[in-house]
């Protein structure tokens, strides 16, 4: 008889106790920017490459009458932000508990069908369609698309963010690819320049977050690890921010600001089940971290020591043949582990283990 296996619900990486009452991390918050008019601000815009940052007048983040432009072509084509006084970042970036603070990019992207993958990811995973089935099996019918999960939660945040109201969709996650995502790029470049140094964070996946104070703006945080060496810059003056994507993009950037997530991995449990050889089975992991980014490993036998034999955070995997006792009759399980981590290391990676019988 087909069976297949599901662990776990929604794999969400938006962590709801980034939103509840709860002692904040040493790193203090910051405006960058705040959607007033660059001049007024002392700010400078400009490109880099075949890329443009500039005002625009037509669109504002939560009453601000101005957004910031950006077209980038690439990585080494985009938009460049400049401070005319610089910015001591100091308090944020040499705090104890620096390895939690992120910059925060309040943006809108222009939607685009460039480049664009397969439907599915973190936005509405599977698809509409669910997973196709194997040989023996079938597939789930599919989580919510685009409109992701209802309900928000509580939550508060320096300056209003992430606000009172939280954000109306906690359980909506948009990937880098697939119809639910709103840009063509899967990754950021950005480029930190101060009077001390420089600093860039490369191929940082994009991963947005509704926010709660407007309809089609989302917060896309990048960790200050992902900023190679930052810990051994003197000082922290910055002159310029420069964002490019890896693809054709253009966005509107409302806000910018430093936000600090503390909150460790948490990680379902995953259950124990029997299936039968050639199975078609499907493995769903629910974790959460905050704003931090995770990457999701799984193992599917611990035999040989744990490996890495599907990514993701729901996958699917057939057990050939049944492990078995040395009698030759009874079944004995798989172990499949699964590890979920931050993609830049700042938080303490999780383990959860499901026993798996094959039965002949």
């Amino acid at each position: 008889m087909t069976q297949t296996a599901r662990f776990g619900l929604f794999a969400v990486a938006f962590g709801a106790a980034l939103l509840c009452d709860r002692p904040a991390a040493a790193v203090p918050n910051t405006l960058i920017y705040d959607g007033d008019p660059a001049a007024t601000k002392g700010i400078q815009l400009g490109g880099w490459g075949s890329g443009t940052a500039i005002e625009d007048r037509t669109k504002g983040y939560a009453g601000h009458p101005v957004s910031i432009r950006v077209t980038t072509q690439g990585p080494y084509a985009g938009g460049r932000i400049i401070f005319t006084r610089p910015l001591d970042l100091a308090p944020q970036f040499t705090a104890p508990d620096s390895r939690f603070g992120f910059i925060d990019f309040i943006v809108q992207f222009t939607p685009s069908t460039a480049n664009r993958g397969p439907a599915g990811g973190y936005g509405g995973f599977p698809g509409a369609g669910g997973f196709p089935g194997g040989p023996r099996g079938r597939g789930v019918g599919g989580f919510p698309g685009a409109g992701g999960f209802p309900g928000g939660v509580r939550g508060r945040g320096a300056g209003g963010f992430p606000g009172a109201g939280g954000f109306p969709n906690a359980g909506r996650r948009f990937a880098v690819t697939g119809e639910s995502a709103p840009q063509a790029s899967k990754n950021l470049r950005v480029t930190l320049i101060f009077d001390e140094g420089t600093l860039d964070a490369v191929n940082y996946p994009i991963v947005l977050f509704p926010t709660s104070n407007e309809q089609g703006w989302f917060s896309m945080p990048i960790s200050f690890v992902a900023f190679k060496g930052y810990e051994k810059l003197k000082g922290f003056h910055l002159r310029e921010i420069r964002l490019f994507g890896d693809s054709k993009d253009e966005l509107h950037i409302g806000e910018i600001r430093t936000l600090t997530d503390d909150e460790p991995i948490s990680v379902d449990a995953l259950e124990n089940v029997d299936v039968a050889v050639n199975d078609v089975v499907q493995f769903t992991a629910q974790a959460s971290a905050g704003i931090s980014t995770l990457k999701y490993s799984w193992d599917f036998d611990d035999s040989d020591g744990i490996q890495e034999d599907a990514t993701g955070p729901s996958v699917t995997h057939v057990f050939r043949k049944a492990k078995l006792a040395p009698d030759g009759q009874t079944p004995l399980p798989y172990t499949v582990t699964l590890t979920v981590s931050d993609v830049v290391g700042a938080k303490k990676p999780e383990k959860r283990t499901a026993q798996i019988t094959v039965n002949p």
